[in-house]
Formats: C-alpha cells, structure tokens, sequence
C-alpha cells in the first residue's frame, strides 16, 4: 500500500498519497460490503509477454514467453471514525511458456492497522509477498523472490507545524533461481538475509502541501550464507522535503551514512552520501514531465565484492490522449561501481557497469473499471570487465480489472 513517506532515504517513483487520503477515497468510492467490511476486489495479468534473455546472460541468451496473473481483493475495515483496519489477499500463479520449472504460486497478503487521530497517527502492518522479479541491475536476471516485512510508526504533532515521528521496520528477503538456468550461475540465494531498521526524526509541514525532514536511522543486515560477506550495520543523518502541488510534485530523501562490516564479513566500510528524489511536472493538463534518481549501496553476487555502489538517473513523459489512452516514454542510466578490484587474468579491475534502459508503451483504459497496458523495455549493459557486456529487451502487457472503479496498472509503470 502506498503511504506519503518513506522509512529510508529511497523515495517511490511515482506520486504519492497520505494514507489519510488513500482511506477516504475507499471510503468514498467503495461499493462492496459484507456488513462493515469493504472490499476492493480485482483481476490482474501482469508481465504477460515476451522476454528475449530470461537469465541475463552475456551469450547463449534464452527467451521465453512469460505472464504474472493474480485475483483477489483489497479490504477496509473502519472502526469508528479514526481506526481502520486495511488488508490485501491477492494469490498469483507465475507462468513460463518454455520453462515448466518456472511455473509457480505466489501472492500478496497483508494485514495494517491505521489510527488517524488528530494529533497522532499510527501505523501498524505486516505483509508477505512472493513473486518473479528482477534480481538486481547486476544480473538483469529473473527469479523468484518472497519478502516478509513487519514494520510500525508513529507521528505526534507537538506544536503548531511541528511533528515528530519514529518507524521500525525488520524484514527477511529469500530468492529462488526459478526458472532454473542450464548453466552454472550465480546463485540468487546467496541475496537471502534479514534487515532490521528504526528512524527517528522531526517533521515541520508547512500548510498542506510543503513538508520538511530531518531524521536520523541504523540500520543492519545479517546474511544467511556467510560467503556473500555483506554482514553491515550503518548509521544516516537524513534530510527529506515533499511538495505536492497540483502542476508539482517533488519527494527528496538525502543526506550522508556511515556503514561498517560486522561479524568479520568482507563488508568494504564506506563514508558517503546517498539519497533518491522523485519529481513530476505537469507542463501541460495532459502532459506530465517526471524525473527520479537514487545513490546508494545494493547487495551483489559476485565473488569478490560484497555490493556495489549505484547511481542511477532517469525520467520520462506521459502523455494523454483523449480520456482512455494515455502514452509513456522513460530511460534511466545507471552507474554500478564496486569497492574491490577484481582480477581476471592476472589483471587487475576496479570494476564499473554501466546500464542503459529506455522504452515506451501505453496505457488504455476502456472502462472505468478496466485497464490494459502494453511496454517494451530495452537494457543494455555495459563493463569494463570482459565478459559482462550484455542486452536484455523486455515485452510487457498487464490487464487489470478492477469491480470497484479505480484502475490500476502495475506494468511499466514503476
């Protein structure tokens, strides 16, 4: 579920809403009881298309036909006026047309418990998901993931515009190499591990639509197989600021972290800055401009380099044609440099990938209740290391169908 802030300092790339106004448009908008209970329910085919490098391999690439398609429903349950119970039980069935091995379950389950009071708001939920996904721009590559997160926050309006809050979050990540490749690669699992975080901090809002930060967060991974070597704990002093204007919406997370090895792991200790933003601009009332970017460690599965450090920028056009079509343009240029020279041949690198995505597609929605959208995504990777270069090109369509009528398109467009 989407809320208006962040619990790091990796913002969504994409506008957000206050759970305040994500309840009242339910609660506006929702026809389906059962009693008390409102219910949201929905159809999705999502990632159904072709994708021409399934194990983002540098050769030998393998393609396959691939779909994502999921029923369920959301769930709102008031209690009073200012208590709110919110839910999603969602199954998915994950399907390969060349890889019997790649078809499998997954789902969406969460539960949240909402208390909007009006000096304090509290947020409480917990959610369990498994699905295929890209591992990281270090592969490009597919596979299985389930996260399973708990988190809980808090914020209290202290004096006039000035708030302060807290948030905890701990969170077990597990990745399986299905489908699975012919060839020897990296292993996913070696990405399996838990994160534990807790951010605390001031907010001071300035009317409704301009807020500022300022917050400070630890933050500690633990690996479940010991050889990956990304054992860490960090500490960040974090500056956020949010506009949301009609023609203008901005979110920006940043500020400097100080992460450590712990556990003896091969963790390259690293001082730096990091941060992400997210801006949109509606040039036009049918077009909007938009930008995002982040900077910040990612975990690898190479040998010698327990992450990498990534630098990504990017941003695109959407266009509206008409009240049911609408258009989309994005690229994204990423920047992924490693703390420990690798060796090959006896020579010596300090490696550096560069990733080039760019694409387009759009989006239709013939009804208010129905939406179908269709992309094509092209990545090309580069690196100073032989035998890594590669291209990957993704085509994508999502169906959603939705009884309540808001639509919502998961495909291309995140």
């Amino acid at each position: 579920m989407a809320v208006g802030q962040t619990t790091s300092d990796r913002v969504p790339a994409t506008r957000t809403q206050t759970a305040a106004d994500l309840v009242k448009a339910d609660l506006e908008q929702n026809r389906y009881h059962l009693g008390p209970l409102r219910l949201f329910p929905f159809l999705e085919i999502d990632d159904a298309g072709y994708d021409n490098n399934i194990f983002g391999t540098t050769d030998h690439k393998v393609g396959d036909e691939t779909a994502k398609a999921s029923a369920g429903t959301r769930l709102l349950l008031p209690i009073g006026s200012k208590i709110f119970l919110r839910g999603t039980a969602a199954p998915e069935y994950i399907w390969y047309a060349r890889h019997p091995d790649g078809r499998t379950w997954g789902g969406d389950y969460e539960g949240e418990l909402l208390a909007l009071f009006n000096h304090l708001r509290i947020d409480a939920d917990g959610r369990d998901t498994k699905t295929a996904s890209l591992l990281n721009a270090e592969t490009l590559r597919n596979v299985v993931s389930r996260t399973r997160i708990g988190r809980a926050s808090a914020e209290l309006d202290v004096a006039g515009p000035l708030s302060i809050f807290g948030d905890g979050e701990a969170s077990k990540y597990r990745f399986q190499a299905i489908p699975r490749p012919d060839e020897p690669l990296e292993d996913p699992a070696l990405l399996d591990r838990k994160e534990e975080r807790i951010r605390a901090g001031l907010r001071i809002h300035t009317g409704e639509t301009l807020s500022f930060s300022a917050s400070a967060e630890k933050e500690r991974a633990e690996f479940d197989d010991p050889d990956q070597g990304g054992d860490n704990r960090s500490v960040a002093y974090l500056i956020g600021i949010r506009i949301d204007r009609p023609r203008f919406f901005a979110n920006l997370s940043g500020g400097y972290r100080d992460a450590k090895p712990i556990h003896g792991s091969r963790f390259r200790e690293f001082r730096t800055a990091t941060g992400s933003y997210f801006l949109s601009f509606l040039a036009h009332a049918n077009v909007e401009l938009f930008a995002d970017g982040y900077r910040g460690a990612q975990y690898s599965v190479t040998v010698e380099n327990p992450y990498y450090m990534a630098t990504v920028n990017g941003g695109g056009i959407n266009v509206q044609v008409g009240p049911r079509l609408a258009l989309r343009a994005y690229a994204d240029y990423d920047e992924n440099r490693y703390p420990i020279p690798v060796v090959i041949d006896g020579a010596g690198y300090r490696r550096l990938d560069k990733v080039l995505s760019f694409g387009g597609g759009f989006l239709l929605r013939p009804g208010r209740r129905l939406g179908i959208g269709v992309f094509g995504t092209e990545y090309r990777f580069d690196s100073n290391v032989p035998g890594v270069t590669r291209n990957v090109f993704r085509l994508t369509a999502g169906i959603s169908f939705q009884l309540s009528p808001i639509v919502s398109i998961r495909s291309g467009l995140s």
